[in-house]
């Protein structure tokens, strides 16, 4: 359950703490009020991207932070093993947070330690369910596919599925380690032209490739003899470029 949740610069609310109780919390308002955007501070906890446009006016960087009940056995699952090593003893509850900063990036924190917004998403999902307009289309992902598919399977496939899980992932992680990387635009060299001394992009004039000129069109020229010049009609007409 949600017990408690915390924003600080979030679009246009500046600070906002919101304590749940037991049952059905409703939150309602006028337009404008700012409901959506408590909806978006939920969704930053489960893995929504975030960017500079979530930053309220006048403030460096964003801050949302909720606190959930554990159920027991949760963090057994060895999807959740990096969090769950950042688990302090004794705490029987989850503090979730993110932080978007100026530049865009963003940051996700379990117990105050930083973690991997894809391992806090997959543990804020398992204690969090949002249903919207445009839920149904979750339906479409492969991975939820995959998970409707496996859990129809039985306890059995489950269990494969959490100790294959930890391998494949290690050597996803192995694989794309060893790709070659592109380079990037700071790693490229400048192509260098030849020139002159002391001026390394003077164009040399050998390496300009040569002009190419277009023939001279046909063109009708007419000469006239000393004799002819009286009689006019009399011409010569010949062809030359």
């Amino acid at each position: 359950m949600l017990r408690r949740l915390r924003i600080e610069n979030l679009v246009l609310i500046r600070e906002a703490e919101l304590d749940f109780g037991p049952g059905v919390n409703a939150v309602t308002g006028e337009t404008g009020a700012g409901k959506t955007i408590l909806a978006q501070a939920i969704g930053l906890l489960l893995g929504a991207s975030g960017d500079a446009g979530y930053i309220g006016p006048g403030a460096g960087e964003a801050y949302v932070e909720a606190e959930l009940d554990l159920p027991d056995g949760i963090l057994d699952d060895e999807e959740l093993a990096t969090v769950a090593e950042l688990r302090p003893a004794g705490e029987e509850g989850l503090v979730a947070a993110r932080r978007v900063f100026a530049d865009g990036r963003t940051r996700a924190y379990a117990w105050g330690r930083a973690v991997a917004r894809e391992d806090l998403a997959r543990l804020v999902e398992r204690l969090i369910a949002m249903s919207g307009q445009f839920e149904q289309r979750r339906l479409a992902r492969s991975s939820t596919q995959l998970d409707l598919l496996d859990a129809f399977a039985g306890e059995e496939q489950l269990r494969r599925r959490a100790d294959l899980s930890l391998p494949v992932r290690r050597l996803a992680s192995r694989s794309s380690a060893s790709l070659p990387r592109a380079p990037t635009a700071s790693s490229r060299q400048p192509r260098r032209r030849s020139g002159r001394s002391g001026n390394a992009f003077a164009t040399c004039r050998s390496s300009r490739r040569p002009s190419r000129r277009r023939p001279r069109p046909w063109r009708r020229r007419t000469r006239t003899s000393p004799a002819q010049r009286s009689s006019p009609r009399k011409r010569t007409m010949r062809w030359h470029r």
